[in-house]
């Protein structure tokens, strides 16, 4: 028959799963946390300010002012005696505490004489660590400051499970898109045996169209799947990324060569996935319309970023150009129908410009 955990050991236990649920330990440094830190230090003016973590053997600063350090030794920590009180722990003069008149933060550098620090309490009850004021002289402070440090303790948590919050946000929408994409993989495999099944070259084309659709909004949400960013994806490599498949693309089998300039710049989901449907549209249409069959030749696609905020996709040819008098806007296929749609959802517009030595089309937006 086993031994019984005291108590005292399981809240410890407790309190450290408390703790790492946050993931807040060594994170880099933050505005928010370092604000609430110089708040401490000015309001109880005081040299030294922390916001910290007590893990099971250090104490972690997520935010310091006057240490220059990022942890210590747990055994070492005034802090973990603070995390055991409900309300604000203050020492006057440590050299006349015996708990702490061998620290070594005592005797030694930075020689800590004072020390006040309130506990970050989780809703539940697990004090994670402490937000605190250090002095190198005895003092006390007065209502009005501890009043004050209670005050910063509440933003603290208020800033962590915010950013708890937003973290599993983050989490439960990469898991969405990452179960999008897969379906929209499955979609396109699905599509693609069914074409090898069809005998008649013009619906099979449609339907490795639609497959290649399929594929391109599958591959935004592979792209936010894998980003840490939400909500957003590097276009400039997006673009890169997706014209080396199409280059591989049943459609491009004939040998055209996709050439790519595009500049780095985030942009928004809602604006990548209908720039990405055009750009696989006008690429398409490039290959089957630009170059004779048995004929090869290369398809230009760049994507410029100006300071402004407004950009340009150009996807141009070295073809045979349009027929007289094409307007994009005018024509029955469905192809150019779908890129006139979703150049509403971008807020862009379409130009083209042709002539005996190729066909270029630019897509321009607003900042």
């Amino acid at each position: 028959m086993g031994s019984a955990i005291p108590g005292r050991q399981i809240d410890e236990i407790q309190r450290l799963e408390a703790l790492h649920r946050y993931n807040i330990l060594d994170t880099s440094r933050e505005a928010e946390f370092d604000d609430l830190t110089c708040l401490a230090a000015y309001i109880c003016q005081a040299p030294i300010a922390v916001v910290n973590f007590v893990d099971a053997d250090r104490q972690w600063f997520k935010s310091e002012i006057g240490l220059g350090v990022s942890e210590t030794p747990r055994d070492i920590s005034v802090c973990t005696h603070a995390i055991r009180q409900k309300d604000i722990f203050v020492v006057p003069d440590m050299t006349k505490d015996e708990r702490f008149v061998g620290n070594p933060l005592v005797t030694g550098d930075p020689h800590m004489r004072f020390y006040a620090g309130v506990p970050l309490e989780t809703t539940d009850g697990y004090a994670l660590g402490t937000i605190c004021v250090l002095d190198t002289k005895p003092r006390v402070l007065d209502e009005q400051q501890k009043a004050a440090l209670h005050s910063l303790a509440r933003q603290v948590m208020a800033l962590l499970e915010l950013r708890r919050s937003i973290i599993q946000k983050d989490l439960m929408l990469r898991e969405v898109n990452h179960r999008v994409k897969n379906s929209l993989q499955l979609v396109s495999s699905l599509l693609r045996l069914e074409s090898r099944q069809i005998t008649d070259p013009v619906t099979r084309r449609h339907f490795d169209e639609a497959c290649a659709r399929v594929a391109t909004v599958a591959r935004v949400h592979e792209r936010l799947y894998k980003t840490d960013k939400v909500g957003v994806v590097e276009f400039g490599q997006f673009l890169r990324d997706l014209c080396a498949d199409l280059s591989h693309s049943a459609m491009i089998e004939q040998g055209h060569h996709i050439d790519v300039h595009a500049d780095t710049r985030e942009l928004p989901t809602d604006k990548v996935i209908p720039l990405a449907l055009i750009v696989n549209e006008l690429v398409t249409n490039a290959v089957k319309y630009a170059y004779p069959v048995g004929t090869r030749g290369a398809i230009h696609v760049q994507f410029r970023s100006a300071q402004d905020g407004s950009f340009e996709v150009v996807v141009a040819d070295e073809g045979v150009g349009l027929p007289s008098g094409f307007d994009p806007a005018a024509t029955k296929s469905l192809g150019m129908r779908m890129v006139s749609a979703l150049l509403g959802q971008v807020g862009a517009e379409l130009s083209c410009a042709s002539d005996g030595g190729g066909t270029k089309f630019i897509i321009s937006a607003a900042g």
